[in-house]
């Protein structure tokens, strides 16, 4: 065997090794009936399990049960195999029969939940104006609303605000999770140094307020002033060269 043989094969095999310990890292310790049942079940009530699968909670190990309660260590051999009958009295032990499960908490109770693993988020949020608006039912979003509740994320700001504000200039210097009433005077102070810098002429070159039509004629506007200046400077190469 050659030696470049030899080291394709090493790497090869090193390669294999690799992507074995990968998968055996990522797969759980331990069944969880929860996740098994509603992915077999698939649909509405399926859809939780394939948001999860590869969120942050699956990363860190976070499971069904840690959030909803319930007993997710029942276990089922064949679950194409139970009846309608049987798998409802399954639903029933695993879930509803628990004194832990809680479904799917909302109000203080989702906060509660939220700050076991995130207590000063959740502190700092339920300070906020946004966060009383939510806990007195004035319309402020929850955890869940902007975070997600499977499919864990960090929300863009601000352009995941558009779902509840129309308005969002000068939302991407705030602080979204601690919002005050200072810091509702500090976004009138920003709006106002915004629209003085767009007046003077300093903002970006195309402002996000232009309509399609405006950005294109400062489009075809610019090519004509680039098509003038080469034909200039052309001008003046071929003048010396004569």
């Amino acid at each position: 065997m050659s030696k470049t043989k030899g080291y394709f094969l090493v790497i090869t095999l090193s390669a294999y090794i690799c992507l074995l310990f990968a998968q055996a890292s990522a797969a759980p310790e331990t069944e969880n009936n929860c996740i098994q049942c509603h992915e077999f079940i698939r649909g509405q009530m399926g859809k939780p399990v394939f948001q999860w699968y590869g969120s942050s909670h699956q990363i860190e190990g976070i499971t069904c049960d840690q959030c909803h309660g319930g007993n997710p260590d029942i276990e089922i051999e064949d679950f194409p195999a139970l009846s309608p009958d049987a798998l409802r009295n399954l639903s029933k032990r695993a879930m509803y029969a628990e004194p832990s499960f809680v479904g799917a908490p909302s109000g203080q109770a989702q906060f509660e939940l939220c700050a076991t693993c995130h207590p000063e988020a959740t502190e700092t949020y339920t300070a906020s104006i946004m966060g009383q608006a939510f806990l007195l039912k004035k319309g402020g979003p929850s955890c869940t609303q902007c975070h997600g509740a499977h499919r864990n994320v960090i929300p863009p700001v601000p352009k995941s605000c558009t779902s509840c504000h129309q308005d969002t200039t000068g939302y991407e210097r705030l602080e979204a999770m601690n919002i005050s009433e200072e810091t509702v005077r500090e976004l009138s102070r920003i709006r106002i140094q915004i629209a003085g810098e767009k007046v003077a002429g300093k903002g970006p070159l195309f402002q996000q307020h232009l309509e399609s039509f405006e950005a294109g004629i400062v489009s075809w506007g610019m090519v004509l002033v680039l098509f003038l200046a080469a034909v200039g400077l052309h001008w003046l190469v071929e003048r010396r060269h004569k």
